[in-house]
C-alpha cells in the first residue's frame, strides 16, 4: 500500500485522538478540527438525544462539558479506524460537587471528509 493510501486510511483515528486530547486541554483548539458542517449527535442512555449542528454548536456543546464537569478526564480504551471513520470507545473520569468520584463509559462513531471531523454519533449511559 502506497504512503498516501495508508495516510487516508488513517485520517479518521488521527482526528479522534486530536478531539480527545483537546478535550483534555478543556476544549481548546476543537474548531480547528471540525468541519464548518459539523454534526454532533449524542445519545444519552438509550433514550435522549441531542443534536448539534455547526462548527460552533459542537464547539459550545464541549466547553459546557467541561464547565459542568470542570475535572473531566478522558482516557481511549480502544480505536478502530476504517478510512474515514473510526470507533473509538472511552472512559470518562471527573469528581462532583461533592467530592464524589464518578466515571461513565461510551463510544463515538466518527466520520471525516477533507481532513476534518464532519460527523461525531456519541452514545453514553450518562445523562448528563
Amino acid at each position: 500500500m502506497s504512503p498516501i493510501a495508508m495516510n487516508r486510511m488513517e485520517s479518521g483515528i488521527r482526528l479522534a485522538i486530536a478531539l480527545f486530547e483537546r478535550l483534555g486541554a478543556k476544549a481548546n483548539g476543537i474548531p480547528e478540527i471540525l468541519s464548518d458542517d459539523c454534526i454532533l449527535e449524542h445519545i444519552h442512555s438509550g433514550t435522549k438525544r441531542d443534536i448539534y449542528k455547526g462548527k460552533e454548536r459542537v464547539k459550545q456543546y464541549y466547553e459546557d462539558l467541561r464547565k459542568e464537569k470542570s475535572n473531566l478526564a478522558f482516557e481511549t480504551e480502544e480505536i478502530i479506524g476504517f478510512g474515514h471513520r473510526c470507533v473509538i470507545r472511552w472512559k470518562c473520569v471527573w469528581t462532583d460537587e461533592e467530592g464524589i468520584e464518578k466515571a461513565m463509559r461510551g463510544m463515538d462513531l466518527m466520520r471525516e471528509k477533507y481532513d476534518l471531523l464532519c460527523e461525531i454519533l456519541s452514545y453514553s449511559s450518562d445523562s448528563r
